[in-house]
Order: C-alpha cells, then sequence, then structure tokens
C-alpha cells in the first residue's frame, strides 16, 4: 500500500495537472484589449466576497442543494443566497448529491464542484455553526418552489428588496441579484485568467455578437431549436441598428457543434469563432458527467466558462429562454436592450421581467 508521503505526492501531482488549464502564469498577457464591461469580470472584482459568517448562529440554517447543471445550480444558489442574507440567517451548499459535483461527495466545501473552479460560497457543510444546528434540528431544506415559484423570492423587476445586514436598503430586484452576483459568484483567478485571456486571442473586444444555442438533452424536454437562419436573420437586424450595417465577428457558444458548419454556409463571408473548432461537441448531457475523468471535466467547464464569459461580454447577444445559461448570462450583462430571446418574440419583455 501507498505511504502518506506518497499519496501526498500523488495528489499534489493531481492538483498540479488540474491548474496546468488554468495557470495565470501561462495566460496572463499585459495587453489585454478587452472592452469596457470586461473589467467587471475579466479583472479582480473590487467588490467584497459576501461575509458568510456574519449571520444569527442561534436561528435555522438553511442547506441550499446544488442540482441541475452549472447555471441552473447556481441560480438556485444565488436566490438562496439572497433569502439567507436578507433574513439574517446563515448557509450552506450542499453537494453531497450534486450531478456536478464528480470530486469529492462528503468533503466537497474544500474539494467539491464549486471549490474547483470559484471562491467558497457560504458555510463549510463542516462548520461549527452548521453541526450545531444540526445537532439541534434547526437545519432546513430551500426548495425549488420557495425560491422559484414564490415571485417574491424569485426578486422579480421592477419590485425592490432590502438586505439589512448589507446595507442595501430598496435595492431594485434586478440591480441586487447582479451585484449579490458580483460576490458571490467568483471564478478563482487561474479561471478567470484563462477565460478571459482566450477571448482576447480571438480577437473578440465589445463589439461582437454572441449567438447561445443549446440542444444536448433539451430535446428531452420537447423543445422546439430555432434554425440557424433565424439567428442570423436576428444578427442582421443587431448589425444595421447597432453596428452601423459592419458585420463583426460571431462568437457562437454551442453544447452541439454541428450549428457551426451550418451557420459557415448560410452566411460564408461572416467571420463566426467558437470554441468548437477546438473541440467538438455533439451535444451536452448532464447525466453523462458521472462517466467523465477529472481531465474531461475540466476541459469542459474551461469550454463552457469561455462561452459565458463571451456572452456576458458580448455588444449584442441572442439566444432562447430555454436555458438556464441565457438566465445566467443576463445577470451578467450590463444592460436588457441587448438582449433577444428568438423563442419568445412576442413575450420577450413579459419573460424578463419574471426572470
Amino acid at each position: 500500500t501507498p505511504s502518506d508521503g506518497d499519496l501526498a505526492s500523488s495528489l499534489e501531482n493531481q492538483e498540479r495537472r488540474r491548474l496546468s488549464a488554468f495557470d495565470p502564469k501561462t495566460v496572463l498577457r499585459k495587453n489585454r484589449q478587452l472592452g469596457g464591461h470586461a473589467k467587471t469580470w475579466c479583472e479582480e472584482s473590487l467588490e467584497a466576497p459576501l461575509p458568510y459568517e456574519n449571520c444569527n448562529a442561534d436561528d435555522i440554517v438553511y442547506r441550499i442543494p446544488l442540482f441541475g447543471g452549472m447555471t441552473n445550480a447556481l441560480k438556485f444558489v444565488l436566490l438562496g443566497t439572497i433569502l439567507a442574507f436578507e433574513e439574517n440567517r446563515c448557509f450552506f451548499v450542499d453537494e453531497g448529491e450534486a450531478e456536478l459535483n464528480t470530486f469529492d461527495k462528503k468533503y466537497y466545501h474544500d474539494g467539491g464542484f464549486i471549490q474547483r473552479y470559484f471562491e467558497k460560497i457560504g458555510l463549510s457543510n463542516e462548520h461549527p455553526i452548521v453541526r450545531k444546528a444540526y445537532d439541534e434540528n434547526r437545519l432546513r431544506s430551500l426548495t425549488f418552489k420557495e425560491l422559484w415559484m414564490d415571485l417574491r423570492a424569485r426578486r422579480r423587476y421592477s419590485e425592490f428588496s432590502t438586505i439589512k445586514s448589507l446595507d442595501y436598503i430598496d435595492i431594485e430586484n434586478y440591480e441586487l441579484k447582479k451585484i449579490m452576483m458580483r460576490r458571490m459568484w467568483r471564478p478563482k483567478p487561474e479561471v478567470r485568467e484563462r477565460t478571459c485571456q482566450a477571448l482576447q486571442d480571438y480577437g473578440l473586444h465589445d463589439d461582437f455578437i454572441s449567438f447561445s444555442v443549446r440542444r444536448g438533452d433539451k430535446s428531452m424536454e420537447k423543445f422546439d431549436f430555432i434554425t440557424m437562419q433565424d439567428y442570423v436573420a436576428s444578427a442582421e437586424e443587431a448589425i444595421e441598428k447597432r453596428f452601423n450595417g459592419v458585420v463583426p465577428p460571431v462568437f457562437v457558444a454551442t453544447d452541439d457543434c454541428s450549428v457551426l458548419p451550418t451557420l459557415r454556409i448560410v452566411r460564408p463571408d461572416w467571420r463566426f469563432v467558437s470554441e468548437c473548432d477546438k473541440a467538438k461537441q455533439e451535444g451536452f448531457a448532464l447525466s453523462a458527467m458521472n462517466r467523465w475523468s477529472h481531465e474531461e471535466t475540466d476541459a469542459h467547464f474551461g469550454k463552457f466558462f469561455i462561452e459565458l464569459y463571451a456572452m456576458a461580454l458580448s455588444k449584442y447577444f441572442i439566444g432562447v429562454a430555454y436555458t438556464n445559461v441565457a438566465w445566467w448570462a443576463f445577470f451578467m450583462r450590463n444592460d436588457r436592450d441587448s438582449f433577444k430571446l428568438l423563442d419568445f418574440r412576442d413575450r420577450e419583455e413579459e419573460i424578463l421581467g419574471a426572470w
């Protein structure tokens, strides 16, 4: 059997290999040319992380389960985090049964999905406050119904919320979600640097369009997929109104790389860029993650972070509402006027107002 020293060395080597894909020393360059909004996500945040221990340790402690794909899971965590701070309650994120967490199911606060790519969110499941609440039967799980079906907890547009512990008084809900997202969801420096460097390497600044094309396991939910011709037609409208008739680069974020050849046939003179030119994908299915190696998982999320940042930083976004990717990108962005949903053309304002 291996000695403790051999095991420690093996773990160190695994961590070194993992970080090699996200090593800031290999990607950080001084000549970054990304546009103004990129500073929000491509530079170290000027806003402090949330003070998770500043809560009423003797009250109910919330358990926020991590479930579904990344943006679905983090949307739920974001809404739960806002509720917990509003009520001055402590909370932890439970990755014990998360499909995203293919790493450490027990000590996930130090070795799970969130810790692998982001700064920690909430208290540790082993934190004394959490353990004491467990012993005293004061843990309570937040549910989808509480956080999404309850429109007050969902934080609809043009309504207001107050979080006294953070000195947020009567903040419009969408602005509050954006603020809390920036303070809660903090990609690690090596992840952030690699992601933003990739966008620069594509020659993308802020004058580009992003397409979000989500397929994969969404076919099981019986959604009607939007055609590539519809994406192009919407882009042509935006080009005339927002780009002075000059066709900008188009970043295609998709889990189905078969759409890229179609786009290039439909508009051969346009410049489409995509992570699909580096690694092919035929549709993401969450259920397949448990068969991936850690290296495959890192590669998948490395691609996804680049796509998500592109959707957030582009001058104009075109996508669909049936994926939580669009929801997350929407709240990463600066404004709603440059955000187009193709599957709800006649109800776009209604849909966006209920997000």
